[in-house]
Formats: C-alpha cells, structure tokens, sequence
C-alpha cells in the first residue's frame, strides 16, 4: 500500500494561527486545515482527499480527532445521495458539524465552528476513524499571525 506524503503550508490572516501540514495516510490526506482561536467561537476547516474505493457511512461510526477536540457521528447519521455522503439535516441543527464525503470526487471536507479547542498544543494530530479503519492523517504544527487590518483613506 503506497504512503502518500505531503506538506502544504497554509496561511490566513483572518485570525492567529496558520498551520504546517505534514501527512502520511493510505486512507485520508488533508489538502489544507485551518484553526481559528477566537473568544467564544473556535472554529476549524479541513478538507482533504479519500484514498479508498468506497466506505459505508450507514453501517460505520465517523470519529473526528483534531488536537483535544473529538466527535463522532453514529453509523447512519449520514444521507447518501450517489457517491456522497453529507451530515444528516437534524445533527446540523443540533450543532454538530458540517460533513461531505464525496465517493465520485475522492474528497471529504469538515467545517465546524462553536468548538472548544481549548486544551489543543503545538504540535496538533489529526485522525479519522471509520468502524474500525483508523487513519492518522496529519500532525500539524501551528504558527503564529497577528491579525493585519487596513483602513480606507
């Protein structure tokens, strides 16, 4: 099974912190991941590529690792339409977040705010477990921006 290696850099000055991914991952590989440590909203954005064939979201768990964060969405949560499978319309109410796997396209993206990434710590480990496949997928390793603000004349 062939390792797929990849270091993307990924710079925002929306907020504090940009990340350095480096990955090693047969199943999943992150594209870009982004953190925002902001008062009373932390938020985080990945997107990556799926490496397998097909999966089963309706007979597997989903869990989400990213640094002290973790969640997991129940076999069946997810609707399947094609090859794509997206977090149900009633966990997105209740606040869980936002999941697309898509089969066809070979990506995944999750995008969550209202987190508490409170306890993550440099250097931050991404993994994702589908039934009994899991997948370390990144380590990241987070650098610091100030926040850059221009005025209009």
């Amino acid at each position: 099974m062939k390792l797929l290696k990849s270091f993307i850099v990924v710079l925002f000055l929306l907020n504090v912190f940009a990340l350095a991914v480096q990955s090693d991952a047969a199943i999943f590989r992150i594209t870009s991941a982004k953190l925002y440590f902001t008062k009373g909203n932390n938020r985080l954005i990945i997107n990556g590529k799926i490496a397998i064939g097909s999966i089963d979201l309706t007979a597997n768990d989903l869990t989400i690792q990213v640094g002290s964060y973790s969640l997991t969405v129940e076999a069946g949560s997810f609707s399947k339409s094609g090859k794509k499978y997206i977090i149900s319309d009633e966990l997105l109410a209740m606040g869980f977040p936002k999941i697309i796997l898509d089969l066809k396209a070979k990506t995944f993206s999750v995008t969550a705010s209202g987190i508490d990434l409170s306890g993550t710590e440099n250097p931050v480990n991404i993994s994702i477990t589908i039934g009994d496949s899991y997948s370390e997928c990144a380590t990241l390793n987070m650098k610091k921006f100030k926040k850059r603000c221009f005025m209009a004349v």
